[in-house]
């Protein structure tokens, strides 16, 4: 988390945040890696389809404009969310996934997809 501050204070978002981009040095520390989708922030002008789609936001997958800063907080969440459960909120963030659905929806929904999750664990 503390890179990604790093990298959207410095005026950069990554575009591509996901487990396998997160390595551990010597010390078990992460260390935040794969840059090559990296850009300028630029508002919410960025329109550029790139990244791994399990991690990506709605509007990513829209192919609508967006905020880099967004999408990488979005990309951190599914990170945390697997960290914290073990398997990923859904499997495959499209938008015709009913959990990706539920999970990008309405609070009604969202409280459906917590329900869902919350009978595996």
């Amino acid at each position: 988390m503390d890179a990604v501050g790093y990298l959207h204070e410095s005026g950069f978002c990554h575009l591509d945040i996901k487990l396998e981009n997160i390595l551990l040095d010597a010390d078990f520390q992460p260390k935040l890696a794969d840059f090559s989708f990296s850009t300028e922030l630029a508002g919410n002008s960025l329109v550029k389809y790139c990244g791994t789609e399990t991690y990506m936001s709605p509007e990513q997958h829209l192919k609508h404009f967006y905020d880099g800063q967004k999408v990488d907080t979005f990309a951190l969440g599914v990170v945390l969310f697997i960290i914290s459960t073990g398997k990923p909120p859904c499997t495959g963030s499209k938008l015709q996934n009913p959990y990706y659905k539920c999970l990008t929806g309405n609070q009604r929904k969202r409280d459906l997809f917590w329900r869902k999750h919350s009978q595996y664990s």
